[in-house]
């Protein structure tokens, strides 16, 4: 499988991205049409910025479902810089103040609380109608997460603290100590890892929320397209052996998002991660084992990886006979990088 950005269908044409990947014998094409910026490359009237001009969904199906290849919307969580600038009440929030010690402050113009009602709904109805409008194999999530432990603490999150009996400002200080110190970077998670109750009930709290919208998605999939998977992008860390550090800082559990997904993709990008060629293998492996479920392992195709790094972690895979992969990104294969997949 292989990650595209809509633009690039839009640029390059569906038919010649279809014969690429048919070229290489790539059998998934996951296209992004709602990214971070909110804008959809897709017919929707429920759409709030919908991309003018080619419907770039539509126009791979028809190229790619001919030559055998599956087409799966890919669709980011928690950014949406279109959703926030309409809704800024809905916003997410750093555990940061500002310089008059008022706050917590704004995350971004882009990041979404994850708990926010009404960006929950959009992003369901959206894929509701995108499920039953277009034939699509499948529905993947990406940023199925919190950004990192420093959010969101927004007025919403400081309610649901309180009525689960959390101490909202305890843990606000203990997440901004570890991003502001740097000596201090560990702080909260050595917090969870000691069992300190507010932190400990926190990071469920956000787990769940987490957690809750990936099985929604699910229902509405089986729902409206009971044939199409749902998969998911998860960051590595969750697959290690001490999962502590994807829970506190990304609450995902991969346990439960697998178990609710068809298949998940860990996003072992070695290079970015100073790890050996071969670690996808061993990310996808112990993330296996915790999700019970099929996984293919997101593999670096961008610099500063090389394709002889390529043809390594793919060699890795076949040779401890894992489901697959996933590429990131079709924008970043060269022709010595496609040559990899030949060998």
């Amino acid at each position: 499988a292989v990650w595209i950005w809509g633009q690039t269908v839009r640029e390059q044409g569906a038919e010649q991205v279809a014969e690429r990947l048919a070229a290489a014998r790539i059998d998934t094409a996951l296209v992004l049409i709602k990214g971070l910026a909110g804008r959809t490359s897709f017919a929707s009237s429920v759409a709030i910025k919908p991309q003018p001009g080619v419907d770039v969904l539509g126009e791979l199906l028809k190229a790619c479902h001919p030559r055998g290849i599956r087409v799966e919307a890919w669709v980011m969580f928690h950014g949406d810089s279109e959703w926030v600038k309409a809704h800024p009440d809905e916003a997410a929030h750093s555990c940061g103040l500002d310089p008059n010690g008022r706050g917590p402050t704004r995350a971004s113009d882009e990041k979404v609380c994850p708990a926010a009602p009404g960006y929950r709904d959009y992003l369901k109805r959206l894929m509701r109608g995108l499920a039953t409008d277009y034939p699509v194999d499948g529905l993947h999530l990406d940023g199925i997460r919190y950004p990192s432990l420093a959010s969101c603490f927004c007025e919403r999150h400081r309610a649901k603290a309180k009525a689960a009996g959390i101490d909202f400002e305890k843990v606000r200080q203990a997440a901004a100590k570890s991003v502001h110190q740097p000596a201090a970077r560990d702080h909260y998670v050595q917090l969870y890892q000691q069992g300190d109750t507010n932190i400990k009930a926190w990071v469920d709290l956000r787990r769940e929320e987490i957690d809750s919208f990936v099985r929604e998605t699910a229902e509405l999939l089986k729902a409206t397209r009971p044939t199409a998977l749902l998969s998911a992008a998860l960051m590595p860390e969750g697959a290690e052996d001490n999962d502590a550090f994807a829970l506190c800082h990304y609450a995902q559990d991969y346990r439960t998002i697998g178990q609710a997904c068809d298949y998940i993709c860990p996003m072992s990008y070695h290079a970015s991660f100073d790890k050996p060629a071969i670690w996808p293998a061993d990310v996808a492996a112990r993330a296996m084992s915790r999700s019970g479920h099929p996984v293919l392992a997101g593999i670096q195709a961008f610099d500063p990886s090389t394709p002889a790094h390529l043809g390594e972690a793919l060699g890795e895979l076949e040779r401890r006979n894992l489901p697959g992969f996933v590429l990131f990104s079709y924008n970043a294969m060269t022709s010595e990088r496609w040559a990899q997949l030949g060998k």
